[in-house]
Formats: C-alpha cells, sequence, structure tokens
C-alpha cells in the first residue's frame, strides 16, 4: 500500500504539501523494507517487530493526521498489524526450532 500513495502523489499532487508527504511515506517504506529484509536475512524477530511498529507507529500517526487515508482504514490496519504481528512473535520460537532442526540433519 505505501507503494499506491507514493505513486498518487508522483502522479497527482504538487507543491510543497505533496512533497512533505511524498517524503514522509519514502521515509516509512525505507524503515519497513530494511525490517523485512532483515527478518528474511537474519531473524524473524525483525518481521514480528516491524509489524507490530508498523500498527503502533506509523498507522496509529496516520489515524487523525493522514488527508489521504481515511480513518477507518488507518484503525482496520492497525488491528491487523496488531494481530498478525503478535502472532507471528507466537510462532517466532516454533519457527527458530524447525529451522535448528533442519539444519542438523
Amino acid at each position: 500500500m505505501p507503494l499506491v500513495y507514493v505513486a498518487r502523489y508522483l502522479f497527482a499532487y504538487t507543491g510543497r504539501v505533496a512533497s512533505y508527504w511524498l517524503w514522509v511515506e519514502v521515509l516509512g517504506t525505507t524503515i519497513f523494507v530494511a525490517l523485512a529484509v532483515l527478518g528474511v536475512k537474519r531473524s524473524p524477530w525483525f518481521l514480528a517487530i516491524g509489524m507490530v511498529l508498523h500498527g503502533l507507529a506509523w498507522d496509529a500517526w496516520h489515524y487523525r493526521n493522514s488527508t489521504y487515508i481515511p480513518d477507518w482504514y488507518v484503525i482496520a490496519c492497525l488491528a491487523v498489524d496488531l494481530s498478525f504481528g503478535a502472532y507471528m512473535a507466537a510462532r517466532v520460537p516454533a519457527y527458530q526450532r524447525a529451522s535448528r532442526m533442519e539444519t542438523e540433519s
């Protein structure tokens, strides 16, 4: 979704306000892509942490602050991010055990 927002601003808006929001979205995309890459390459904990942080920091910040994301969408995204992040965090130990067993055999 962030890429949709960035593309929308690149092609639909001009001016200082649009430029500010574009850079906010680019920064957020960069941070969360970095967490995803770390989660795949280093530890699945980065994925779980990134998902929860996306909900707590990114979605919560957009609530009532964004002119281009409806509040109902922000609330739904927050609920999904927190739920999925908690599920991922609960599954990380089992995933790590399975990965260790696979590499040992």
